[in-house]
């Protein structure tokens, strides 16, 4: 019979059948001592003895949810390590974020602390300006008053007895007794200063009307009309204690700032501004303030 196995005499309809049978069937394999060539299923890991089979099972294994169980598990034994370096990294990324999250807290607060103070600083500002008008009358108003004076008070003297040497190192010296006091009242509180230490039985102003201030370098007589000179000397001599003392200021007022209220910050700020506008006057060179002070000190001496 042609359609008999030789193998294990089994029938079958063709000959095809039977070679497809002595290929694939597991006990005939085993009678014809050929070992099994295994086609394993990528889904359910089952044995097929033929490639065609696997691939129709394969198509229906696919599908499955055990099939599709079994591929998630494969594909995450295969990634394990790297699922684990992964995770390992979304922690550290996490941790970072917080980090980044607390820096950013930080630097509104910082922001909004700095608005704050520049919309004291604008208040300040509008403040000043009215306040400068009303000095600029006042100012007015005195020198008019000055011109006055000058008119009932003698234009000269010839007061220059007993008077000592004025020297660069007695006025360093003397700028030891220099106060935040004297500062804050401006033009009026140096000559009043002057008046008081540095310049105390050294000078002597000989004409009120033309502003002209005596007294001796090295023994000899110096007159210095609007007191240019002296008024130069007098301010470079002064100048870092004064910047020392406007500056102890502000590093007191800040620390005072800390837990204070709204109120009293708006107090404290508006010092701050003010020994802020101090600090940028360069008192040897200011045209302004020195005649203000020659001025303020004729009256006082």
């Amino acid at each position: 019979m042609d359609n008999v196995c030789e193998f294990c005499n089994s029938s079958f309809k063709n000959k095809y059948s039977v070679l497809y049978h002595q290929r694939c069937a597991k006990y005939c394999l085993k009678l014809q001592g050929i070992k099994n060539t295994n086609y394993v299923c990528v889904y359910c890991n089952k044995n097929l003895s033929d490639k065609r089979m696997l691939e129709s099972h394969e198509q229906k294994c696919s599908t499955s949810e055990k099939a599709k169980e079994i591929q998630y598990n494969t594909i995450l034994e295969k990634n394990k390590e790297l699922i684990i370096n992964l995770n390992i990294e979304l922690e550290k990324k996490g941790e970072i974020n917080i980090a980044m999250e607390k820096k950013y807290q930080e630097t509104v607060i910082k922001f909004e602390k700095q608005i704050l103070l520049l919309e004291q600083e604008n208040k300040h500002y509008k403040e000043t300006i009215a306040e400068l008008k009303s000095q600029n009358e006042r100012i007015q108003s005195k020198i008019e008053n000055i011109a006055v004076q000058g008119v009932n008070k003698p234009t000269t003297t010839n007061n220059i007895i007993k008077i000592q040497n004025l020297t660069d190192e007695w006025l360093k010296e003397s700028s030891n007794n220099l106060t935040l006091d004297y500062i804050e009242k401006g033009p009026l509180g140096y000559a009043e200063f002057a008046s008081q230490h540095s310049l105390r039985n050294r000078v002597r102003c000989v004409d009120f009307a033309r502003k002209i201030l005596q007294y001796k370098e090295d023994d000899a007589i110096i007159r210095d009309k609007k007191g240019k000179k002296l008024s130069k000397k007098f301010f470079e001599s002064i100048e870092s204690k004064n910047k020392d003392l406007i500056l102890a200021a502000m590093a007191s007022i800040r620390e005072e700032m800390e837990d204070k209220t709204p109120e009293e910050l708006d107090l404290l700020i508006a010092k701050m501004n003010k020994f802020l506008d101090m600090k940028t006057i360069d008192i040897a060179n200011n045209k302004e303030l020195k005649e203000d002070f020659v001025r303020e000190l004729c009256e006082l001496l």
